[in-house]
């Protein structure tokens, strides 16, 4: 029973493997010959980033909802990042006792920070995603730290990327090695780990991973219980490799991107993004990353001509998962260049809930070459939940 809930249930992707250097890392794709001449339609190549200790399986329910013909969007791509989900170096020995946590020969050396996530990710687009003749953009999504790492690498990459779509990015990420004192840790995350930062890797890990612990966890992440059902069970198996104590502590000490202490002026008057165009789509329900700081982040990014903050109500740190049918809606409509405004009023059918209405309030920032000020327009959508 638990393996068939472990199966991928999306009906588009495709399990594939991508061999980076020395490691087998895992990704899905609904396509893998490029669009047909005879399309009338451009679409654009999706690649969505799952926030942390998720896997593939969490795209899942948003990849079915945006995989029809008219999205604009295709291929798209899901993946997971070394030492996440379905990717881990191979032959990791148990790591039941402290000294053989990240010392196998496939782990020396290795660290799991978002810098090396990030360049993993631009290997990936430039290996083995299917860009669009021409000028070769793509869209990026991610949740959480996949929403973090996709802004950083638009910031830095802006020639590769046309649409950013972020759902409840996380502002900060890594970084507890920089901010301890020196005398208790300058541990960069490259393994192995000294002993003193193994063992605290090794024992927040065994209780995070522990099954109530995820539940609890997801309790916050998601406003409806039942949004989550199976999602436990999916991280909880991709938290049982080998290799996880010592990837969870490198995380924790690893450095974050340099751009944080100024994570406001990624997309400043100062930047060659003006032909970038952002989606925010947040759940206000959202613990951890207030609604208040996605306004103050869309309102800092001076350079990008195009950009649309969406709230939505009943729906927390995870809108791609719980709620993908309003996600993709909206995802579908902005690559289109059509105005997120029209959603008044409508209704959009969540396969998982129960049955209860959700608000969603959108924000437009969109801004004319002529503007001085932004443009900002309050609409409500009901997003109608029904049974699965």
């Amino acid at each position: 029973f638990l393996l068939a809930l472990l199966q991928p249930i999306s009906v588009a992707l495709v399990p594939q493997t991508w061999k980076y250097g020395a490691f087998d890392v895992s990704y899905s794709s609904t396509s893998s010959t490029t669009p047909t001449p005879s399309s009338t339609q451009p679409t654009l190549p999706l690649l969505l980033l799952n926030g942390f200790g998720v896997g593939q399986f969490y795209q899942e329910r948003l990849v079915d909802e945006l995989s029809t013909p008219d999205s604009g969007l295709s291929p798209i791509y899901t993946l997971d990042y070394l030492g996440q989900g379905s990717s881990w170096p191979r032959e990791v020995p148990p790591s039941a006792a402290l000294d053989d946590v990240g010392t196998s020969a496939s782990e020396k050396g290795l660290r799991y920070g978002v810098e090396d996530w990030a360049e993993q990710i631009l290997t990936f687009i430039d290996e083995v995603m299917i860009v669009p003749e021409g000028n070769g953009r793509i869209a990026i999504g991610g949740n959480s730290v996949g929403g973090h790492i996709a802004c950083v690498l638009a910031a830095r990459y802006p020639e590769k990327f046309d649409t950013i779509v972020l759902f409840n990015a996380t502002p900060v990420w890594g970084g507890l090695g920089a901010k301890l004192p020196s005398f208790i840790s300058s541990w960069d995350g490259v393994l192995p780990a000294p002993k003193l930062e193994r063992a605290v890797g090794k024992f927040l890990y065994d209780r995070i991973r522990d099954p109530t612990n995820v539940r609890a966890l997801m309790a916050e992440c998601y406003h409806h219980r039942d949004s989550y059902d199976g999602v436990v069970e999916g991280i909880v198996e991709a938290a049982s490799n080998d290799g996880g104590h010592a990837a969870f502590g490198s995380i924790l000490f690893s450095p974050g991107f340099p751009e944080v202490c100024d994570f406001y002026k990624l997309f400043d008057e100062h930047s060659d993004t003006s032909h970038i165009s952002i989606l925010g789509v947040y759940g206000e329900s959202d613990p951890w990353i207030d609604p208040r700081f996605a306004k103050h982040l869309f309102g800092s990014f001076k350079s990008v001509k195009r950009r649309t903050l969406v709230t939505l109500s009943a729906a927390a740190h995870c809108p791609n998962n719980e709620a993908p049918v309003a996600c993709a809606t909206l995802l579908k409509r902005f690559v289109k260049g059509e105005s997120i405004t029209s959603c008044a009023d409508e209704s959009f059918a969540e396969k998982h809930y129960d049955g209860s209405n959700i608000a969603t309030h959108v924000k437009d920032f969109a801004q004319s070459a002529a503007a001085t000020a932004f443009c900002e327009t309050l609409q409500h959508c009901d997003t109608r939940k029904g049974l699965r």
